[in-house]
């Protein structure tokens, strides 16, 4: 069974061995994107260690600073990013107290999302503002997802974290048609060594953790009745 404390030693030697790797390197760039995963790897296992309290933490900021980043690639005023940031973190916030309620609070949150162009009588971007809103919404309250997940959840996180950061590096080296006007720096090439890093680490982190039938208790512990 795949336990977050099974996952350290991996995280560890990872981190470790690319720190060898970056120091090699002597890139700043590199350098400063290390730093940040040193602090950052520890403080979220943490976080996942706690069990929900932690793993709910994690998701609410995760959510606010992608809706902040949603926020600008759809040109979403301040207003619409506050009240959306809020309602993703009701979501979340709800997976972890009240998981029967989810679906009630992302419909207050929807509601909420919708009020505000609607009160702010705006005629002309009331449409675009309220689709990105409820588009944001749904899309943005998937890291909700994680608070019940435990382990598997901290593994999906790190599988996601090291797609984004193969696929930056990938697309700056690859190049290739863009993904999107919305995001002209981002490339297919990148999004596609993205792809295969995620699930290659999905797949390093499943290996480590496999349970290893020659040190189960129950595979050596005698039968001692049998019941028909």
């Amino acid at each position: 069974m795949t336990t977050v404390a099974s996952l350290v030693p991996p995280l560890g030697g990872a981190l470790a061995l690319s720190g060898v790797a970056v120091a090699l390197s002597r890139r700043r760039e590199l350098r400063i994107r290390w730093c940040a995963w040193a602090v950052g790897v520890p403080l979220v296992t943490g976080a996942f260690w706690l069990g929900r309290p932690g793993a709910a933490a994690v998701a609410v900021v995760v959510g606010v600073i992608a809706v902040l980043e949603y926020g600008a690639l759809t040109r979403l005023g301040r207003a619409d990013r506050a009240v959306l940031a809020g309602a993703v973190a009701g979501v979340v916030l709800a997976a972890w107290l009240a998981p029967g309620e989810v679906f009630r609070v992302a419909a207050a949150g929807a509601l909420a999302v919708a009020a505000v162009p609607l009160l702010a009588g705006d005629a002309e971007h009331g449409l675009r503002r309220l689709g990105a809103g409820l588009l944001g919404l749904v899309w943005l309250s998937v890291p909700a997802a994680l608070v019940p997940l435990g382990a598997v959840g901290l593994a999906l996180f790190v599988a996601v974290s090291a797609a984004d950061i193969v696929a930056y590096f990938a697309g700056r080296r690859l190049g290739g048609p863009r993904l999107s006007p919305l995001s002209p720096a981002k490339r297919w090439s990148g999004t596609v060594a993205g792809a295969v890093a995620g699930l290659g680490t999905l797949a390093a982190l499943s290996a480590f953790s496999w349970p290893r039938p020659w040190r189960s208790r129950s595979a050596v512990r005698p039968v001692t009745s049998w019941n028909p």
